[in-house]
Order: structure tokens, then C-alpha cells, then sequence
């Protein structure tokens, strides 16, 4: 049978309700190995370094030992199962910015001179606390000769209001 109006054609009728509701289940999250999914908490590692840490990358001799330790590294942490995302940058020099103002764009090319550190990667993580995230960036090579920086993730969702000054 037709729906009455436009409008009741997208919905069940009750007997599809009714199926709907009885074949509906909620399995507790300990059930549903959902538990420990819900008391983590993302942060993201940003690896900031200098001019010298970037060409530390693709030095002839320095090169093979950054890239095996950082390797192990990255190796460590995924098999600790708490990788989100992750990933390199290149060099500044092949960056640009881009600028808005009063509707006008501007692009400038990298390097930087207003900057003595860039972004050279990040990981996205998902741990405990912010304890364990610290952790995970003091054990990173890269904090050894540059830094890392540990900021936790907004959740989707939260604005928060603006600080105001008083």
C-alpha cells in the first residue's frame, strides 16, 4: 500500500518497527572488546627539527644510523599496537605557505627564515594516558638531537569557548 503523503515514504511501517526493535541488541562493551577502546585517549607525537636534523636524514654517514635507529623505533611502537597514523615530511625548502588576507592570497616559498624548526613528521597515537605518551616520545631517536613535541587530540565535536583576557 502507498504511503499516505510524501513525507511518511521513508518510513517503515510497524511491522518493520516492531522486527527492528526485537532483532535490536546492545552487547556490553566488555563483551564487545570495546571496554579498552574507551578509556584511551589520541595524541599526536610532532617531530620538530632543525636545517642540521633534516640534512642529518640524508647525510652519507649519519644517514644509515638515523634511519636504523628511528627505524626500530617505528618498529617498536607499532608493535605496541598503538599507531594510528603517522608520517614524514619532506625538507622546508620544498614547502610553501599560504596566506589570506582581506581576500587576497599569497604563497611563499620554503625555506623560512622566521623559523629555526619545522615540522618533520608526526605519529598519531592512542594510549592510556598522557604519561605513556611521554613515554613513547622520550624513547624516540629524534628527541635525542631535536624535538618532539606531545599534544593531545581534540575529540570530534568539542569547541571549546575561547579564552578570553580579562
Amino acid at each position: 500500500m502507498p504511503p499516505a503523503n510524501k513525507s511518511e515514504d521513508h518510513l517503515p511501517n510497524r511491522f518493520e518497527m516492531r522486527r527492528c526493535v526485537t532483532s535490536f541488541s546492545v552487547r556490553p562493551l566488555k563483551s564487545a572488546g570495546l571496554e579498552k577502546r574507551f578509556s584511551l585517549m589520541k595524541y599526536m607525537l610532532i617531530f620538530h627539527g632543525s636545517k642540521s636534523d633534516f640534512d642529518r636524514r640524508t647525510d652519507p654517514k649519519k644517514g644509515p644510523v638515523f634511519w636504523s635507529e628511528f627505524m626500530a623505533y617505528l618498529q617498536a611502537i607499532q608493535n605496541a599496537g598503538i599507531v594510528i597514523a603517522g608520517a614524514g615530511l619532506e625538507v622546508p625548502e620544498n614547502g610553501k605557505i599560504v596566506r589570506v588576507r582581506d581576500g587576497s592570497s599569497q604563497v611563499q616559498d620554503g625555506p623560512y627564515v622566521e623559523t629555526k624548526e619545522s615540522l618533520a613528521g608526526f605519529l598519531l597515537i592512542e594510549v592510556a594516558s598522557l604519561e605513556v605518551a611521554l613515554d613513547w616520545a622520550k624513547k624516540s631517536p629524534w628527541a635525542t638531537h631535536a624535538s618532539v613535541e606531545v599534544r593531545a587530540i581534540m575529540p570530534p565535536g568539542d569547541v571549546r569557548a575561547p579564552i578570553l583576557p580579562a
